[in-house]
């Protein structure tokens, strides 16, 4: 883990901060708690991986959030492998109204900055097609909404494929 300073217009400040972490690993029972008090901290977490087989699939392993209950006043940037098997456990309704909507939160406002591609921000809120929660639905009218208005501008669209997207995507949690 490395903390630097969040911006919303993706510049890097300065400053350092002990930050409580709570870390999840593949259920809601196995959870690790700690301080994060220096740049950069490294956790050891295979006490919860069942199998430390290296050739199994990065989806097959457990997932690992961070910020369970999306309660710590931070954003999370994962990995590709560590985003996959958020994705996989996204797609398996493994994860709490509260972590779904912090990690939609969290993609957004990385996206927002330039330190997430609008594509990742695309396909998770695609996960969400389905989801009935309040929280989540909430989350996602409103990352519609903003990612609408800032690309209107920025993509030229002559069949305004993205509004049907959005519009698709909001309209299957309502049937």
């Amino acid at each position: 883990m490395l903390q630097t300073r969040f911006m919303s217009l993706g510049l890097q400040g300065e400053g350092q901060w002990i930050v409580p972490i709570t870390l999840g690993v593949g259920s809601y029972n196995n959870r690790k708690k700690f301080l994060l008090e220096t740049k950069v901290g490294k956790r050891d977490i295979s006490e919860f991986d069942q199998s430390n087989d290296e050739s199994q699939e990065v989806t097959e392993k457990p997932w690992v959030k961070v910020n369970v209950g999306h309660t710590g006043f931070y954003r999370v940037k994962y990995d590709r492998a560590l985003a996959a098997r958020l994705t996989k456990a996204i797609k398996d309704k493994c994860l709490s109204p509260e972590d779904k909507s912090g990690i939609l939160d969290d993609t957004y406002a990385l996206c927002e900055a330039g330190e997430e591609s609008i594509l990742s921000l695309l396909t998770l809120m695609d996960l969400y097609r389905e989801d009935l929660d309040y929280a989540v639905l909430s989350r996602l009218i409103i990352a519609c909404y903003n990612t609408a208005r800032v690309l209107k501008d920025a993509v030229y669209d002559p069949r305004n494929h993205l509004s049907q997207f959005f519009t698709e995507l909001i309209i299957s949690s309502a049937e």
